[in-house]
């Protein structure tokens, strides 16, 4: 699968905050305890949902560190692992978006649960192995034993709905 990064440069990803010098040719270093990564797709979903102009979102909008093409979160469990180049980061859990998103999509918050519903909201995501990351860095999952549920699974639960052989939005 290929990726992009919601920024314009390399991001230096760090598992803690300890040690934090800042590489030369970084823009922006990740010492969050998890990073965010949304998939490309969703752009033109929501857009077309929001009743938003194509292209009006830049990458990174919706708060995401790591903007992914190929994948999403139908197609991976907590406990999977993602490899993006050298660095190593295992999937926690859905996002559980706040009233921040809301008020930057200009949507009231109530829609907060139509996004949780949807599952399509975006994955944590925590550093195992620290390492820059650049675009174009290939990706690869290393699955975790199997579950029943995948993180978007788990996002609909959270929000109150839950089919596992729905995949219909």
């Amino acid at each position: 699968s290929r990726w992009c990064i919601g920024s314009a440069g390399p991001i230096a990803l760090k598992a803690d905050y300890r040690d934090l010098p800042i590489p030369a040719n970084s823009i922006d270093l990740v010492v969050l305890p998890h990073v965010l990564a949304f998939t490309a797709s969703h752009y033109r979903y929501w857009q077309e949902r929001l009743g938003v102009p194509a292209d009006s979102w830049p990458w990174a909008f919706w708060g995401e560190n790591i903007t992914l093409t190929g994948l999403d979160e139908n197609q991976l469990a907590v406990g999977d692992r993602v490899r993006i180049g050298a660095a190593l980061l295992e999937i926690t859990s859905p996002r559980t978006p706040c009233f921040k998103l809301s008020w930057r999509l200009g949507q009231p918050d109530s829609f907060l649960k139509e996004l949780v519903r949807t599952g399509l909201c975006g994955i944590y995501l925590r550093v195992i192995e620290p390492a820059d990351i650049h675009v174009g860095d290939p990706v690869v999952v290393e699955r975790a034993r199997r579950t029943i549920a995948s993180v978007g699974d788990v996002a609909r639960m959270r929000g109150g709905r839950f089919d596992p052989q729905d995949q219909t939005l």
